[in-house]
């Protein structure tokens, strides 16, 4: 049987009969989705390590509840990168999924991510700027498409709030993931994929 550790970046799976220890440095993993709510890694294509030790080390270390804390990640931004793996992306190199990690940690209050391992797009936009974003979004779209583009006169007055109101009652989805009209959230970040 044998142990597992991390340590400054570096997984040691050690031998519990002989007491010795393999060290692999993180580039040397990559990451595997195993369901919806937990990506795991194991070492990619070493000789050194037996089916059974792959199995203890999927078992035991959740990447995003362990790894990433000592990397000086949050765990939502983890489980962001997670749901765009699992709903368009690929197993993927520990360096991949790092980058795309700071591209969500870098983000402003409404993002769309774009990243060579991901075969989709996504949009993140943060909780509390949600509904003025939605509003702008329908005011314009009313404008272009119910209005012709024409400008209205200085004294007519139209409540873009109630009307957003109005058009929100089956969420944000419909309006802004154009992929399939659905919207997700973790934490206080809406994520949508748009294409």
């Amino acid at each position: 049987m044998s142990q597992i550790t991390i340590n400054n970046n570096e997984l040691y799976l050690t031998d519990n009969a002989t007491n010795e220890s393999t060290v692999f440095k993180f580039k040397d993993l990559i990451i595997i989705g195993d369901d919806q709510d937990d990506v795991f890694y194991y070492l990619e294509e070493n000789e050194k390590i037996k089916d059974n030790e792959l199995n203890l080390i999927e078992q035991l270390i959740p990447f995003t509840e362990y790894v990433f804390h000592q990397l000086g990640f949050e765990k939502t931004e983890c489980l962001i990168v997670d749901y765009m793996l699992d709903h368009g992306g690929d197993t993927v190199l520990i360096e991949s999924y790092i980058e795309i990690l700071e591209l969500v940690e870098n983000r402003s209050d409404d993002t769309s991510i774009e990243h060579c391992n991901l075969c989709r797009e996504f949009r993140l936009i943060d909780d509390d700027d949600i509904d003025q974003i939605y509003q702008d979004y329908i005011e314009e779209m009313v404008k272009d498409c119910y209005l012709g583009g024409v400008e209205l006169p200085s004294f007519l007055e139209i409540d873009w709030e109630a009307t957003a109101n109005n058009c929100k009652h089956d969420g944000y989805g419909n309006s802004f993931s154009g992929y399939d009209g659905s919207e997700d959230q973790i934490g206080d970040l809406y994520i949508f994929c748009t294409n």
